[in-house]
């Protein structure tokens, strides 16, 4: 259905791929299979993009590319822009006249919405997705998982099927500018991220809304009923679905929340002890599970095999991930950790904590309760790394002479990492969770994270 509609869409139009990483390049493959012989545009800032796509590709003599500083100007000459994510709006600020700018995550939902399971939160959003795309395949239902995780929403679409559940990670450079909505919408959290990305913190709150904010009746939202930010953007963006709140306390007509260990749905269903059940460290997950709970049983999933699922769910790299014990100390990976709550969630999760590695690429985020949190925990050794690092290392020496010696400023990763393993005494943990984006020094966290596991294997004492 999809590829018919958007054959239709795209018909007598100069098309223009804004952004040729991943998304991209599916969405040139998506296109060319469509339209073979159509005339189409391809802008990026890098040079090398026109490399990449004959490497790639080979010749396609219908492409024209536009590259370099002044890419951008290209836009004047195309009716339609299927926009990449990491584009951002305030690069187009500029403009006074813009053709219509559309996305595949826009696209997508508006032909598939009814399918949809989607997911996002400012941390959480990769597990919570997948799990919930986990449960379902293990009862055998049609699911197709797509999204942020690393699977652009086009290279999927033959997998769709007429009876198929879609589980889709929504991250708010997807969400950005779209006026559709899925029919099961999930928001975890809302905490500063992203601000090189935005204009402010309320257009980054406002993309993450954009998950639920076009619902219809019948449709459902589950959101942290715990979080009073998402309770006041309901109050500014009034909406039609059916709400599930899931925190600390029954919300609404319909809701989970934890007592205890145990989580209380508004039906009476209680799943005990389900800290007992679930292989993931850390009481934020006992958060995502409420979601994924809610979720699932929506689309139709059996309680018993919601806990079956939840019990052999594994989790995933690079999210509070255990390493192993080398050398008598046990090493957590908590790269995916890019904002300052995930980092304070890591550090109480984390058992025996003796070394944290914090810091990386500043995009300027607000680290008070990070600042804090260090302050007031156990750990004996905070390596600080990056730009990131830098500011955080100097805000805590400004006024905390006590407790200077356990305070390391390093400017190399490879350095901080062997320090972490030299400082870390036997029979305690040593954790990377840096509260802060790798740009500065990888090409993402999952880079990074792999950097960390390679060192603490290659340096830690057998």
């Amino acid at each position: 259905m999809i590829d018919r509609n958007l054959k239709v869409f795209f018909k007598n139009k100069k098309l223009l791929i804004l952004g040729f990483g991943r998304e991209g390049e599916s969405t040139y493959r998506f296109v060319r299979k469509l339209l073979r012989g159509v005339l189409l545009g391809i802008a990026d800032c890098r040079r090398s993009v026109v490399d990449d796509f004959e490497n790639k590709f080979g010749s396609d003599t219908n492409v024209v590319f536009h590259t370099g500083d002044n890419y951008l100007k290209s836009l004047q000459f195309y009716d339609l822009v299927i926009k990449s994510p990491g584009v951002s709006y305030k690069k187009l600020a500029g403009f006074s006249k813009l053709p219509e700018i559309t996305s595949q995550t826009e696209l997508f939902i508006k032909y598939y919405r009814d399918k949809i399971i989607g997911v996002t939160g400012s941390k959480g959003k990769s597990t919570t997705s997948s799990m919930i795309y986990y449960i379902m395949r293990q009862v055998k239902k049609d699911v197709v998982f797509v999204g942020n995780i690393g699977i652009p929403p086009f290279d999927r679409i033959a997998s769709v099927k007429a009876h198929s559940w879609i589980v889709y990670e929504l991250s708010s450079h997807q969400l950005e500018n779209i006026d559709v909505s899925p029919h099961i919408a999930v928001l975890l959290n809302i905490f500063q991220e992203h601000l090189d990305h935005y204009g402010s913190y309320v257009d980054y709150q406002k993309a993450k809304f954009n998950i639920a904010r076009y619902q219809k009746s019948g449709d459902r939202f589950i959101f942290n009923s715990s979080i009073r930010l998402i309770h006041k953007l309901m109050e500014k963006y009034p909406l039609k679905s059916q709400l599930f709140g899931f925190g600390n306390e029954p919300a609404g007509k319909r809701y989970c929340f934890l007592s205890g260990n145990d989580i209380v749905c508004h039906d009476g269903k209680v799943f005990s002890n389900i800290d007992k059940h679930c292989k993931l460290t850390g009481r934020h997950n006992l958060y995502n599970m409420m979601a994924v709970i809610l979720a699932c049983r929506i689309a139709g999933t059996d309680d018993e095999n919601i806990i079956e699922g939840i019990s052999t769910f594994t989790g995933l790299p690079h999210r509070l991930e255990y390493i192993g014990k080398y050398g008598g100390v046990n090493f957590y990976n908590d790269s995916i950790a890019t904002i300052p709550e995930a980092a304070i969630e890591a550090i109480q999760s984390v058992p025996l904590l003796a070394t944290v590695i914090i810091g990386g690429y500043d995009r300027g985020v607000n680290y008070e309760r990070l600042i804090k949190c260090l302050e007031n925990s156990s750990p004996e050794n905070f390596i600080f790394i990056g730009e990131a690092g830098k500011r955080i290392y100097d805000e805590m020496c400004r006024d905390n002479s006590q407790i200077l010696s356990r305070l390391h400023l390093i400017y190399n990763f490879d350095e901080a990492v062997k320090l972490a393993i030299r400082l870390t005494p036997s029979g305690r943990s040593c954790l990377l969770s840096p509260a802060a984006a790798s740009y500065d020094m990888f090409q993402n966290f999952e880079e990074r994270g792999d950097r960390f596991k390679e060192l603490v294997v290659k340096y830690s004492k057998r």
